[in-house]
């Protein structure tokens, strides 16, 4: 009888031992699972975010892969207003190299502008973008390499239609240049009389 007190004490007690642990490590996978779970948020939470600042962006974006066998970047993602601007769907954009929105002169720099960024330095320039239509307009365009961890680079562009500028740059230059024709002509008169 005595014996099997002690082996029902002993029994009791371990049992209870092994439910603590069995709590203990239940606490701890819970604060792991927990942890895990809001982590994962977060992750959702700032694509969320990215999502929505790339899509309600009054800018033209566009990320693309400059990790082609032709060195001439693809379009991976592109906003709506990049897409309105450009007279394409969504779905037309993606895949397409991005030498294909670019005019002739664009098309010829590329590659080199490409290169420019993978090594580091950033691109902000003027150029030409064509429609869908064939339609062409002004863009300004600031573009930078997009580095990931465990990913090969992208590149991220913001562009901005600059046409209207560009027509008034143009009309007070050609202002500028009948004002100087005139007064080499008025000076030229005055030195003759």
């Amino acid at each position: 009888l005595a014996i099997s007190a002690t082996l029902a004490i002993l029994l009791f007690f371990t049992v209870k031992k092994r439910n603590r642990d069995r709590t203990e490590a239940e606490k701890r996978f819970g604060r792991l699972e927990n942890i895990t779970t809001k982590s994962k948020q977060a992750k959702q939470v700032a694509e969320q975010r990215f999502k929505a600042l790339f899509e309600q962006s009054g800018s033209f974006c566009m990320v693309l892969d400059p990790n082609t066998s032709d060195g001439i970047p693809v379009i991976v993602d592109v906003n709506k207003a990049a897409c309105e601007a450009h007279g394409y769907t969504r779905e037309e954009l993606i895949g397409r190299p991005v030498a294909d929105v670019d005019d002739e002169e664009g098309k010829q720099m590329v590659r080199e502008r490409t290169d420019q960024m993978l090594n580091g330095k950033p691109l902000r320039i003027e150029n030409t973008h064509v429609r869908k239509d064939g339609t062409t307009f002004n863009v300004a365009v600031y573009a930078d390499r997009v580095d990931t961890e465990g990913e090969l680079p992208l590149i991220f562009t913001t562009e901005h239609d600059i046409t209207d500028q560009k027509k008034t740059e143009d009309m007070l230059n050609a202002s500028l240049a009948e004002k100087e024709a005139m007064l080499k002509e008025n000076n030229h008169r005055v030195k003759n009389n």
